[in-house]
């Protein structure tokens, strides 16, 4: 039975958040623990013996590095994963590394070490997108980063760099929300009315990424009922939809007064 095995943080939340789990809330309830630990120990505990029975194997590795990360050690990550990747222009690197050297970046930003975050995520910029696609993902985790902290000229750049690289429609929606809300940052939303129509559009592709981009703009109205519409119907609605863009309705964006930039 899956409740019977070392589960991820993530797998729990994803759970939690599925209408189709309701009837076993109770019990992940209760082997997660408070806050989760019980599951983020196990989980660790778990992806640990994993790595030491095939020490070699990329796939366990980052599976330890994002349980690490879970687990709230961000000094482990590092001290595990900080040092690979090598040369990466050299396209030795793969995917399971690119995961790893994310969440190390991720990890620095935890630790207020914004500058080795920025240096981990330009070297991912180094993979080949043409010959290796999953770097789209890396790509966007770095514009969607440097939006969040309010760098929008580098953002908006970072996006349109991840655009160069076709992905899913669901990374598609997460693009076109980057370059909306940098836009919107840098004073420039009427440019971005291309960006939330595209949002309008594809919302069926992932309705987080619309209501997101319009919550940007300061449309919370057609946000809320973009929500709404969705849950009302889709039977098996995820509440992390909804739940991901309240976390992300805080103040609106503050733009960039063009003539207060040097």
């Amino acid at each position: 039975m899956l409740l019977d095995r070392p589960l991820s943080v993530t797998l729990y939340l994803d759970m939690v958040t599925d209408r189709r789990y309701a009837a076993v809330w109770s019990k992940l309830e209760q082997k997660a623990g408070a806050n989760l630990a019980d599951a983020s120990e196990l989980y660790l505990a778990n992806a640990e013996a994993r790595l030491a029975d095939k020490p070699d194997d990329k796939d366990r590795f980052a599976d330890l590095v994002r349980a690490l990360h879970y687990h709230g050690d961000f000094a482990g990550v590092i001290e595990r994963a900080g040092g690979i990747g090598g040369d990466i222009g050299s396209n030795t690197i793969e995917e399971d590394d690119g995961w790893a050297l994310n969440l190390t970046a991720y990890a620095h930003d935890s630790l207020g070490r914004i500058e080795q975050g920025d240096a981990i995520f330009d070297r991912l910029t180094k993979v080949d997108g043409q010959e290796n696609n999953w770097a789209v993902s890396f790509l966007i985790n770095r514009a969607s980063r440097l939006i969040g902290y309010g760098r929008f000229e580098e953002g908006l750049e970072a996006a349109t760099l991840a655009r160069s690289v076709k992905g899913s429609p669901y990374a598609e929606m997460i693009v076109a929300k980057d370059h909306a809300c940098a836009l919107y940052g840098l004073g420039s939303a009427d440019e971005a009315a291309p960006e939330l129509a595209f949002l309008r559009e594809n919302k069926a592709a992932s309705v987080e990424m619309a209501a997101q981009g319009l919550l940007c703009h300061g449309l919370r109205d057609e946000a809320a009922s973009l929500l709404s519409e969705a849950f009302g119907r889709r039977s098996d609605a995820r509440l992390g939809d909804i739940g991901a863009a309240i976390a992300f309705s805080g103040p609106v964006l503050q733009p960039v007064d063009p003539a207060l930039s040097p």
